[in-house]
């Protein structure tokens, strides 16, 4: 399988991330010539880096977090605000 039928495979769409004044996860990271582009879910927990000018890629897929809270108030709204680092 091709990194490219993977992408297709999981349904990840491109985002638009640029270099300049946005944070990326330093794992996902390309060299500051080379070129690249993202792929990624709506939630950012499964994420393609390709670095088109070293043909090559990483993967980042993470979806189970486990998380032990103290016992809150059902009542409330506990939204969280992370957001995929494209938005």
């Amino acid at each position: 399988m091709k990194i490219e039928d993977y992408i297709k495979k999981y349904g990840l769409m491109q985002r638009h991330v640029p270099r300049e004044g946005k944070w990326i996860p330093a794992s996902l990271t390309v060299p500051w010539d080379d070129n690249f582009q993202v792929f990624g879910n709506d939630d950012g927990t499964h994420v393609v880096v390709l670095n088109t000018t070293k043909n090559q890629f990483k993967i980042m897929h993470g979806e189970m977090v486990y998380i032990e809270s103290e016992w809150l108030d059902a009542r409330n709204n506990y939204e969280t605000d992370a957001r995929p680092f494209w938005d």
